[in-house]
């Protein structure tokens, strides 16, 4: 199983955020790239995996998770390989679904075991190739494990609050600064266009088809801007006076 990233979590967290997604669904997708990190190397040659049952009976004992805390349901699907689905409550606010399904793997289908958190497609993980023992043992560390995982939680939330606040005064910075130098070109029309790390200007000459492009660094706009700016005006002094319909961009 691959491993998430910090820097591709933080991604994932951040633009997930930004789109505007429900912050506790946003919550299980970060919980999930912890509990898949989590786990151990998986054996090298596909194995079979057990049945949820069976993984439930290897459970009963244990001094983690209290047996009033899983238990098996019956569902019907016709995609999933079995009518049973193991429910483990790691805590109030997540649940563990495991159930039996197929994974296509280089044009073979291979058994796998599906973890969805909180019954959500969106925060789904695979168990594939591991012992009942490893499996056990996976979701008894997810119990252990939660706390840490709710304190890392709300540091990348932090951070990434942190981070939008500086991009947002960044982009007001941008657009003031380029507004200013555009009042001396009344018929130029140009937008804004926020993306991940910059703000990209999409400027139009008045009755032409020339567009001009200029990228706003979020790390490097206080000291490229200004030159971009005096390259812009050369570029529409030179271009309107010519017939060409060429884009530019700007770096």
């Amino acid at each position: 199983m691959a491993k998430y990233t910090k820097r591709s979590i933080n991604n994932q967290i951040l633009n997930a955020l930004t789109e505007g997604k429900n912050q506790n669904d946003v919550r299980d997708m970060f919980i999930m790239t912890q509990m898949t990190n989590d786990m151990t190397e998986e054996k090298s040659t596909y194995q079979l995996p057990p049945s949820v049952s069976e993984i439930n009976v290897y459970m009963l004992g244990n001094n983690v998770i209290d047996q009033a805390d899983f238990s098996i349901q019956k569902i019907n699907s016709n995609v999933l390989i079995s009518a049973y689905r193991l429910i483990v409550k790691i805590s109030p606010i997540c649940t563990l679904y495991l159930e039996k399904s197929r994974l296509s793997i280089k044009e073979k289908s291979h058994q796998i075991i599906k973890v969805k958190i909180n019954d959500k497609n969106i925060a789904t993980t695979y168990l594939r190739n591991y012992r009942i023992e490893d499996i056990v043992k996976w979701i008894i560390r997810q119990k252990e494990n939660f706390d840490t995982y709710l304190n890392e939680w709300e540091t990348v939330v932090k951070t990434i609050s942190k981070k939008v606040k500086t991009n947002n005064l960044a982009l007001l910075a941008i657009k003031a600064t380029f507004s200013d130098a555009m009042k001396d070109y009344p018929n130029i029309k140009y937008m804004f266009i926020e993306q991940k790390r910059r703000v990209r200007i999409k400027v139009h000459l008045p009755n032409n088809k020339l567009g001009l492009y200029v990228d706003a660094w979020w790390g490097s706009y206080k000291q490229r801007l200004p030159e971009q700016i005096k390259e812009l005006k050369l570029l529409i002094d030179v271009h309107s006076k010519t017939q060409l319909k060429d884009f530019f961009i700007i770096r």
